[in-house]
């Protein structure tokens, strides 16, 4: 039997949506009423059999059963159907073109040596833009808009900023609706990804404030240790402008910070690194059974959490666990 815990997580399917642009286009202000449908609301009105929707231009303007219709609106009847509201996909990964060079490694097999790409990843990975590598004819839409999805947060492997995209297959160039999207990382138990965290928040700390005590500790290091530490501060300085600024808005909370933890150890290991930066806005992306394992030390933590809508098993056993359960009070 499982015993559901208390958890105040906010489960979230949409956070992203105040970084959308505005992006009204003035000279489309075409009205369109869609008359007679079942309108699934999702909010305080709930359901509405026979209603209304005014569309002018790229908004709506009117939901409901005695919405007016203007005068010079296009009229569709589409009794029989049903309208809902468009679905954000707030962690959708995309490949991206040259995005990362796969590493080698040689082998020597009775004499004879070999060379192989190698998937496992040992350097820190690169700073990606998504709005300055996005080429729409590569990526393939059309599942998205088949099962609802209207927006959709753009991120990669690795690490970088994301993009605000619709899924206007019919309109490509018109896709980006914002560029500054948040910061996002993927962590897993590798050092490397890790560092990405720890040197991005790192930098936003005054060096003038920590150099001395940086100093006084590594005279008290040995000298492979002292190493390390000038390595990581060097990593730190090689921070592009973009990158610190984005990384200093994320330390003030100005700017979410979403990652992906692939595993149990990478979660509490993100949360130790995030423990010096209250201020810090974090969506986490993971699944059921990597939330279940780490739910004491996600108690009272002040997160978003982004999972897939799905019963899982609970880690080596067969029983059935709804995660989205331990984050409504008892």
């Amino acid at each position: 039997m499982t015993k559901r815990v208390a958890l105040p997580i906010t489960i979230i399917a949409a956070a992203l949506c105040c970084f959308a642009a505005s992006t009204a286009d003035a000279a489309n202000e075409a009205v369109v009423a869609l008359k007679g449908a079942t309108i699934e609301t999702v909010g305080k009105l709930g359901r509405i059999e026979n209603g209304t929707v005014v569309v002018r231009g790229t908004k709506i303007a009117a939901v409901g059963e005695d919405a007016e219709i203007p005068d010079n609106a296009r009229v569709i009847d589409v009794r029989g159907k049903t309208i809902l509201p468009g679905l954000v996909d707030p962690y959708h990964a995309i490949r991206v073109a040259g995005q990362a060079t796969p590493s080698t490694r040689t082998f020597t097999i009775r004499g004879r040596t070999f060379t192989r790409r190698s998937s496992t990843r040992t350097s820190a990975p690169k700073f990606l833009r998504i709005v300055d590598s996005f080429y729409p004819y590569e990526i393939d839409f059309g599942p998205l808009v088949r099962t609802g999805i209207t927006t959709t947060n753009l991120v990669a492997s690795g690490y970088g900023q994301a993009a605000l995209a619709r899924t206007t297959i019919d309109r490509p160039e018109a896709m980006i609706t914002s560029g500054e999207g948040l910061v996002f990382v993927s962590i897993s138990n590798n050092t490397a990804s890790l560092d990405v965290l720890r040197t991005g928040l790192s930098s936003t700390k005054s060096s003038s404030s920590s150099s001395a005590r940086r100093s006084t500790f590594a005279t008290r290091l040995s000298s492979s240790s002292a190493s390390r530490l000038s390595s990581r501060n060097r990593s730190s300085s090689r921070l592009t402008p973009i990158e610190q600024k984005l990384w200093k808005q994320v330390a003030e909370g100005k700017r979410p910070l979403i990652v992906n933890a692939n595993s149990p150890a990478a979660i509490v290991h993100v949360l130790r690194a995030l423990e010096p930066y209250d201020k810090v806005n974090l969506a986490l992306v993971t699944t059921g059974p990597n939330v279940y394992q780490t739910l004491d030390q996600l108690k009272g933590r002040r997160l978003s959490l982004i999972l897939q809508p799905t019963i899982d098993l609970a880690p080596n056993t067969r029983d059935r666990v709804c995660v989205f359960a331990f984050g409504q009070p008892d």
